[in-house]
């Protein structure tokens, strides 16, 4: 984000699916995904600002898509991250 840098929310950037009407992302302590909360529901495309996240702490995003029809595709390889809390007026 341009302001706040306290390591709780950043822009999410993904692969775009043809066809794919609506994106959730999901967030893990975990690479299996287990105990994964919903952090973006119905992104409409990559880059939307998500909030929720753990400043200095391993999470693990996963991404699904949903079609017209509303069928859900699977959830993508997980992607590791840390977000640092930089934010310097505390």
């Amino acid at each position: 984000p341009t302001h706040y840098y306290d390591g709780t929310r950043g822009h999410f950037a993904f692969k775009e699916m043809p066809g794919a009407v609506g994106y959730d992302i999901y967030v893990s302590l975990n690479p299996t995904g287990e105990g994964a909360i919903l952090l973006k529901k119905g992104a409409k495309a990559s880059g939307e600002l998500v909030r929720g996240f753990l400043a200095g702490r391993e999470n693990y995003a996963f991404v699904v898509w949903r079609d017209k029809s509303g069928a859900v595709s699977k959830p993508s390889a997980p992607f590791k991250f840390t977000l640092r809390d930089e934010f310097a007026e505390k």
